[in-house]
């Protein structure tokens, strides 16, 4: 697809160009698409806040969902029109204009002090003609008030020649290349919602996929352009009044032209029309490992991504994504803390996580804490990176830091919650439960071992019991060597473990964190395993009666909601976000006891037993102000309909003073109970 000649059309391309931007060419056709508005003057600000088109005009567009839509004969396929657009949006990017000689580094300038463009101009002397690049947002004229840089005007011929020559220097020295390719790997595939809470959508609590589309819809448009839409964790279709899955003809409804990738659980992602665009997934990308790309009958990707055997396919594409520059994860974060603050919560534990380098991905929060501008207290594990060289990673963060290492409001926790990839084994209860590698064993001996020489704690995430079996092999093995007493080592999740490892886990010394991930999956664990199998899922009455120390979570944020009276509602009801009783009474828990593993329960996992959980002298003063302590409410009223507002929990928990394990702190809510 390429350009008009010059002479072509007798200057006819204005008539060519809308007609390639015209959807009726694909069988819709839009009317109602402006209204008059009063006169002002035109400018940058104002054309992003009001959608005013780049003349002096009396006219702006209407919202999308305001345009009265009518099928109409479509004359080319949507693909084509699709590549059409793509087509025009990169010719508005590098558009050479009326430029007789275009320059290295024309339409590439993005100005580092208030991120607008750079354009190139020239002045006339009575010598020559001088040539510049200059920040768009340095002219007056184009701003309604003072502009907002005072960047000056760059020579061309100086900075190009700058840019060449650096260019040229790097090419002679391929390994800075292959090196700073695999930092803008790692660095976009990070995906810690404290980082990235500002672009997410949420679908926890919400209580009809209608509501959830409708939800999609407006923030598709207040999305600006370049940005994705996106649902990452927190939901399940269970939840819904509807009790299915959105359609991907559903979600290209609600956002036609922005891209939106919705992650459910760990086994499938949905992406829109637009979205496989920006991911570059056409009939001809193979399906990479780890994951499957659904297509339809002529081979084309439909939208639909499947974890199979695992979920990497899922995060590999979450990370195609735009990423939030540094100023704005800063921001991000505060409102991510805020937001845990307003559930609550003070305080949390950090498992750790895939692609979240130490110590080069908490420069922000480390920010954050050197500027006094934490509202939650954070204990965070260190997770392996790197297959087959997770050793290595450890014996480096071990010279680095320590357990204990910070204060009280920012502190190293140990190691964990991944150890080896070997050992991760993935739980998606629509698959069969993995088989992990031979090479789990010897892998994992190392790294325990040299974690217990050192005193450092740790947690591994287990899912099935025939895992933890050949987990606690190893660690029985290393601690006849290297014995853990003392060593707060624990496991995550643990679903399906046997009374036999339970005693195990307890003559080691270890505890168990759980977390209401069956509140999320519960319906699949019962399809494939059947509802006995799902009685103990996870044993905790079991793990209380041995005196294991038992510490309640969330296991936020790709699967369950990080709302933790969420998961104190699991706990004490049995139940799923979806309304389906899992547990008999006999593994249910009441107010007190749910309440106390979230306090002097979780208090263990941080090694700060006697500093948390309990309002008495010596401990840390942080407690939840509740609006009503003196009786309980029914059970129904913690249901995950109530989304997001705590105060409904509150009064089913809080039948006399007590603190909340995370350190809980009460905030406001507006009436709707949103944030």
């Amino acid at each position: 697809m390429g350009r008009l000649p010059a002479d072509s059309m007798n200057g006819e391309r204005s008539k060519v160009w809308a007609m390639l931007r015209n959807p009726a060419y694909v069988g819709q056709a839009a009317f109602g698409k402006t209204e008059r508005a009063e006169r002002k003057r035109v400018t940058r600000p104002l054309r992003q806040k009001g959608g005013y088109s780049a003349r002096c005009s009396a006219n702006r567009e209407r919202p999308k969902d305001q345009w009265i839509i009518m099928a109409v004969p479509a004359l080319v396929s949507e693909e084509t029109f699709a590549r059409a657009a793509e087509k025009l949006a990169e010719n508005r990017r590098f558009s050479a204009r009326n430029t007789k000689e275009p320059t290295l580094l024309q339409g590439l300038l993005v100005c580092g002090q208030c991120g607008y463009s750079l354009y190139r101009t020239s002045t006339r002397t009575t010598k020559c003609q001088a040539k510049y690049y200059r920040c768009l947002g340095s002219d007056g004229y184009r701003h309604l008030k003072d502009p907002p840089c005072g960047c000056s005007p760059i020579r061309v011929e100086d900075l190009d020649e700058l840019v060449w020559r650096q260019v040229t220097e790097l090419l002679e020295k391929p390994e800075l290349i292959r090196a700073e390719l695999e930092r803008r790997r790692q660095e976009s595939l990070q995906s810690d919602p404290l980082l990235n809470y500002n672009m997410e959508l949420r679908w926890d609590g919400v209580p009809s996929l209608a509501d959830g589309l409708r939800m999609l819809r407006e923030q598709a448009q207040r999305t600006p352009p370049g940005q994705w839409v996106r649902v990452v964790g927190g939901w399940s279709e269970f939840q819904f009044a509807e009790r299915r899955m959105p359609t991907l003809d559903e979600i290209n409804e609600a956002a036609p032209d922005t891209p939106v990738f919705i992650l459910h659980l760990y086994c499938r992602a949905l992406l829109n029309k637009a979205a496989l665009r920006a991911c570059g997934y056409t009939k001809d990308t193979p399906n990479p490992p780890g994951g499957e790309i659904q297509r339809d009958g002529k081979g084309n990707p439909t939208g639909l991504l499947i974890a199979r055997p695992n979920a990497t396919i899922l995060y590999a594409t979450l990370a195609k994504g735009p990423k939030l520059p540094t100023e704005h994860q800063m921001n991000s974060t505060r409102h991510f803390m805020r937001e845990l603050n307003r559930l609550g919560l003070t305080s949390i534990i950090d498992a750790g996580g895939g692609y979240q380098n130490y110590p080069e991905d908490y420069a922000v929060i480390e920010e954050l804490h050197k500027r006094g501008e934490m509202t939650l207290r954070i204990a965070y594990n260190l997770f392996t990176q790197k297959p087959k060289q997770e050793k290595e990673d450890f014996a480096r963060w071990i010279k680095m830091t320590e357990p204990g290492k910070g204060d009280d409001f920012f502190r190293c926790n140990g190691a964990g919650e991944m150890l080896v990839f070997s050992a991760a084994d993935f739980e998606d209860f629509l698959e069969p439960r993995p088989d992990l590698p031979t090479s789990l064993e010897s892998e994992l001996k190392e790294v325990v071992a040299l974690l217990a020489r050192n005193k450092w704690p740790f947690r591994l995430h287990a899912t099935y019991d025939e895992s933890i079996t050949r987990f606690l092999n190893v660690f029985e093995e290393v601690n006849r060597d290297v014995p853990f007493q003392g060593l707060n080592w624990f496991f995550d999740h643990c679903e399906t473990i046997s009374d036999r490892n339970l005693e195990r886990v307890k003559a080691l010394g270890g505890g168990i964190a759980i977390q209401h991930r069956m509140a999320y999956q519960g319906e699949y664990f019962m399809d494939r395993y059947g509802q006995k199998a799902a009685e103990r899922t996870p044993p905790v009455r079991k793990m209380l009666e041995l005196g294991i120390p038992v510490g309640a979570g969330t296991d936020a944020t790709r699967v369950a909601s990080y709302n933790p009276w969420v998961s104190l509602y699991w706990l004490v009801t049995g139940k799923t976000v979806g309304g389906i009783s899992m547990y008999p009474d006999r593994n249910r828990l009441g107010r007190e006891e749910a309440l106390r593993l979230y306090t002097q329960g979780s208090s263990w996992f941080s090694s700060e037993s006697g500093k948390k959980g309990a309002i008495a002298v010596g401990q840390l003063a942080d407690f939840a102000a509740l609006p009503t302590i003196t009786s309980p409410c029914r059970k129904k009223r913690l249901s995950p309909s109530n989304r997001f507002s705590p105060s409904a929990a509150e009064k089913l928990f809080m039948r006399r003073r007590s603190s909340v394990r995370m350190r809980l702190r009460r905030f406001r809510c507006c009436p709707s109970g949103r944030p």
